[in-house]
This record gives structure tokens, C-alpha cells and sequence, in this order.
């Protein structure tokens, strides 16, 4: 299996055509364009664009070279970016590497896609830490933490607070996606004299059962991970709660 340092010099040698004196590197900028999405997500075109622009513009990185971003739009789904990454492998036009996606549903799905193509994927807010086996993934990076890298600030918040007693919920989405990480918080807390007073999924059929839960355990500091439609679901559910008291 090629490393990652290798493959890019590989595809920097099979790269072809010339903008004037500077041959052209196309990279895969996969993000949400169209479709309804986290927002934040849809904010990523214009940065990676200007990225872009400040390096071809400096002469101290890549004078050799242009950047030439390819957008294909995942709409925030996973089958779509599947169908834009192998667009993007077959084209006849080397891609060096891809940037994104956006959120962890759709990269989780497209990294295993890149890691069989052996094509570099770094994603700006991916946070799974489903991803952070290097044998299945070994050309994934990232630019931001992952949810086991925020355990310890995690730890150190309660701390800082004196709050010894937590409730941690989840959301059992695609697999471990948001399960990741949390029992190694839990066994962290617990170790240093947390009480855990509930590690469980959210119901996403009944918010009110979750939040009996909570209230019968009078949990005053919940630690959510979740996606953000659940989120707003839940904590719509919780003010209407909070509303009828």
C-alpha cells in the first residue's frame, strides 16, 4: 500500500497540461452546494476558495503549480458523494487529493471509498472519531479535533466547575458515529470520581422518554452528542417540556 507522501508524488508526476509556465494540480473539494444541511457546512466553499487563491497567488508555495478546485456537491448525502467521488476517479485528469466532506454521515462513507482508491481525504469538521483507525483509514486526515481528542477538555470542563454528577446521551446513527469516543469519557470520569448517572441513546421516537429519564435522575449537566436535527427536535421537545411545568 502506497503512504500517503507517495501517492501524491506519484500523482504530481502523472499530472499533465500546462497553465502557461505552471502545471495544474486538481484537487476534490467535496461540500454541500444544494440540498437542505447543517449551514455551517455550506460556509466551507468560500474558504477553501480563497485557500486556493492565496497559494496560487504566493510565489514561496507551489510556484510551479496552479490549484484548480473541482467542486462536486454532496448535498449532504452520502449517495450522492459516492457518485461525485467516482466521477471524480474516473475522470482522465488526476485529482492529487480531496477536501471534505462536510460532516461525518457523509465522509464516514466516502472515506471508505477513498481509502480503496488510495486517494488522500482531508476533511475541515469531520469529528467521528469512527474514523480514526489508521489500518481502515490510513489516508484520512482532518483539520479539526475528533470526539475522543475533546474528552479530555471534556473532563477538565466538569472539573473546573466541581459538577460531579453527568448524564451522557448519544444518538445511534449509522453505526458508532456518535457512539465513538464516549465510553472512553465515561471510564475517564468515572476513574476520577464522576458519577455517571446515565450513558444511553437518545430515543428519537419518543424525546419524552429520554427526557423522563433525565428529569427521574434530576440530571442537571448532560453531555449530548448528537446530529444537529436531532438536536433541534430535542431540545424543542425539552423547552415545551420546560414551558408546561
Amino acid at each position: 500500500m502506497l503512504s500517503s507522501s507517495q501517492f501524491l508524488l506519484r500523482l504530481l508526476v502523472l499530472t499533465t497540461g500546462v497553465y502557461g509556465d505552471r502545471r495544474p494540480l486538481h484537487i476534490g473539494g467535496f461540500m454541500p452546494v444544494t440540498g437542505i444541511g447543517f449551514p455551517v457546512a455550506s460556509a466551507a466553499r468560500p474558504a477553501v476558495n480563497l485557500a486556493v487563491e492565496l497559494i496560487n497567488n504566493s510565489s514561496g508555495i507551489l510556484p510551479d503549480y496552479e490549484l484548480i478546485l473541482d467542486i462536486y456537491d454532496t448535498q449532504h448525502s452520502a449517495m450522492v458523494g459516492l457518485k461525485q467521488f467516482f466521477e471524480m476517479v474516473n475522470k482522465t485528469t488526476p485529482t492529487i487529493f480531496m477536501v471534505g466532506p462536510a460532516i461525518s454521515p457523509v465522509s464516514v462513507h466516502l472515506c471508505v471509498a477513498a481509502s480503496s482508491w488510495n486517494v488522500v481525504q482531508v476533511s475541515f469538521s469531520t469529528r467521528t472519531s469512527a474514523l480514526e483507525d489508521r489500518e481502515l483509514y490510513p489516508y484520512f486526515y482532518r483539520t479539526i479535533p475528533s470526539d475522543a481528542m475533546l474528552n479530555t477538555l471534556r473532563h477538565q470542563f466538569l472539573r473546573t466547575f466541581g459538577w460531579s454528577r453527568v448524564a451522557v446521551i448519544y444518538e445511534e446513527y449509522e453505526g458508532d458515529l456518535f457512539y465513538a469516543g464516549l465510553p472512553e469519557l465515561v471510564v475517564k470520569l468515572k476513574t476520577d470520581n464522576i458519577s455517571v448517572l446515565t450513558f444511553e441513546k437518545v430515543d428519537t421516537t419518543n424525546y419524552a422518554s429520554t427526557l423522563q429519564t433525565l428529569k427521574d435522575l434530576d440530571a442537571r449537566i448532560i453531555i449530548v452528542n448528537i446530529f444537529f436535527p436531532t438536536a433541534r427536535n430535542f431540545f424543542c421537545e425539552t423547552s415545551k417540556a420546560i414551558c408546561s411545568l
